[in-house]
């Protein structure tokens, strides 16, 4: 169960954040070219089933928290912690245009 909810937690994170940036683009009026290599991704992000979704998503973990004990709350708070830090590596590395700095085996770069 803990590691579902961990999962949980962690797409819950990029939902919110991805919407939250992107939205905010989109809301300023700025508009996607339509050869825009992520253009179908930013859109995806600034809509409204995109939305729906991520209030759902977090909605699901907000009731697992509040079914689970105070152990499994913790590991959620970690999850949600973690998932945190990695999706403002994920935006800040492309803000400052660098490589992602953890390779697949775990070594930082």
């Amino acid at each position: 169960v803990c590691v579902r909810v961990c999962v949980r937690e962690s797409v819950c994170v990029c939902e919110q954040v991805g919407k939250h940036i992107l939205g905010q683009w989109q809301g300023k009026g700025e508009n996607v070219r339509d050869s825009h290599p992520y253009r179908k991704w930013i859109e995806l992000y600034g809509g409204e089933e995109f939305e729906n979704a991520t209030k759902e998503a977090c909605s699901i973990c907000d009731e697992l928290a509040a079914k689970a004990n105070s152990e499994t709350r913790l590991e959620m708070l970690q999850a949600y912690s973690q998932a945190s830090r990695f999706e403002w590596m994920f935006w800040d590395s492309a803000y400052q245009a660098r490589c992602w700095p953890i390779a697949l085996d775990g070594t930082i770069a």
